[in-house]
């Protein structure tokens, strides 16, 4: 951490904005953020909390955004949430993580088998590497074990 800054909240909220305006932060990465670079707790809080205030930062609107784009990229629910938590942000903000509630678990194992039909493991055990690339991407043991299983019954099958 550098020395702390004797600036106040006018300075503060300057950087705050200029951090803002290449990506979106959670509260607590931004606050974390202003801390690094030298502002005082109270500032930092202070600056952070009238963005809050102001919705010009949202951390529901910045994990509706991850989410969209870890499922995209087809990273598992477990690794998501795990990420949330790690930028301060509970996963229970996200209300639908963009699938119907009642299909979530269906919809988690398709993914996972996207993701090993898109990049095959080469490996001499494929199983083992499948599951290990799954559980690397943050599936969860159960979705890693079925998708892993009936991606090798396809390939049984195909090949």
């Amino acid at each position: 951490m550098k020395e702390e800054k004797n600036f106040g909240y006018k300075e503060a909220a300057q950087r705050l904005y200029r951090l803002l305006a290449r990506r979106e932060y959670s509260a607590a990465e931004a606050k974390e953020k202003l801390l690094h670079d030298g502002f005082s707790e109270e500032t930092a809080e202070e600056a952070v909390a009238k963005a809050v205030e102001g919705n010009v930062i949202s951390d529901a609107r910045y994990a509706e955004a991850l989410v969209r784009t870890r499922l995209a990229a087809g990273k598992g629910r477990r690794g998501i949430e795990r990420e949330l938590a790690q930028k301060g942000i509970a996963p229970e903000l996200i209300s639908e993580w963009g699938q119907s509630p009642g299909d979530d678990e269906g919809q988690e194992l398709e993914r996972a088998l996207e993701v090993l039909c898109k990049r095959p493991p080469r490996s001499k055990n494929p199983r083992d590497a499948g599951y290990r690339k799954l559980i690397s991407k943050g599936y969860s043991s159960p979705i890693a074990s079925t998708a892993v299983r009936l991606w090798c019954e396809g390939e049984q099958v195909s090949g």
